[in-house]
């Protein structure tokens, strides 16, 4: 739940205006303590009053106008919308090329490269590169041939920050015995392939909460380190909203010109005193 946008809607049927209702104070701290903030304003939902139908979404989430439509137009509910930017992370996509060696025909790979000019004795290159271009030609034009290279494109998942070289041992030991399972559907195979995934997962969360743990503890001195481990961790970060322009000196220059052509504009028209008054009060001592 901290690493993705939460968006809780719907009927709950509590009772959210009645501050002093037990249900709706229970479900006030509840939200709270996950910093979820309610965004449907204090008006009825439903033909019999009370706002029942609520949106909760994070504290920092930029939430457009929420438009609640009289209840009894549809059902006995109102219609609630509301527009929310959706934060889609892209897919790490990573692409890598092979041959399919184990499908070639192995006696027709073989008189193809008898038939080659890597096994012609008549011409012989007169040095050792002319001999590893040659090699090298022979065998990617035979490898263009009987196993083509293909692409395959597949998607990677993010990675988290605690995850080290025995959870991705546990992972790809995961994956064998799937593959095994799908292989075979025997009952056995499914177990135990089940267990070792219970038992991943078990160490998944150990490492998770070991990581942080560590974070946490090893930040406690400074709060500068110890608040920005806390916003990483509940990501707390509102990506994708547009910074605020910062002041630029051109800026700064035209607001104080702009201060002064006004000020002389607002004065120009009074009369000049060029002389002043004496002075009532004199400071000849301390």
């Amino acid at each position: 739940m901290y690493k993705c946008q939460i968006i809780i809607a719907g009927d709950l049927n509590i009772h959210y205006e009645l501050s002093d209702d037990p249900a709706a104070k229970r479900l006030v701290d509840i939200m709270s303590s996950y910093d979820c903030v309610q965004q449907v304003p204090a008006v009825p939902t439903h033909v019999d009053g009370g706002t029942i139908d609520v949106v909760f979404t994070k504290a920092g989430e930029t939430i457009g106008e929420v438009l609640v439509d009289p209840p009894g137009a549809v059902s006995d509910h109102s219609l609630i919308c509301w527009p929310l930017p959706v934060q889609i992370q892209p897919h790490i996509v990573m692409e890598r090329e092979f041959r399919k060696w184990k499908t070639i025909d192995h006696d027709e790979f073989r008189l193809a490269l008898l038939k080659s000019e890597l096994c012609d004795t008549s011409q012989r290159p007169s040095s050792a590169d002319g001999y590893f271009d040659r090699y090298e030609r022979v065998i990617r034009r035979l490898a263009d041939e009987f196993a083509p290279v293909k692409r395959l494109s597949r998607r990677r998942q993010r990675l988290a920050q605690w995850m080290d070289t025995e959870c991705f041992q546990l992972r790809r030991h995961s994956r064998r015995l799937e593959k095994t399972y799908r292989r075979s559907q025997s009952a056995e195979d499914r177990i135990a392939w089940v267990q070792h995934e219970r038992k991943r997962h078990a160490i998944y969360r150990q490492k998770e909460y070991a990581y942080w743990n560590l974070r946490l503890s090893s930040n406690a001195s400074s709060s500068r380190k110890l608040w920005s481990t806390l916003s990483s961790l509940m990501a707390s970060k509102k990506s994708g909203q547009p910074s605020k322009p910062s002041l630029m000196a051109q800026q700064l220059l035209d607001f104080f010109n702009a201060k002064v052509e006004a000020v002389r504009q607002s004065t120009g028209n009074c009369p000049v005193q060029t002389t002043l008054g004496p002075a009532p009060a004199t400071f000849d001592q301390f």
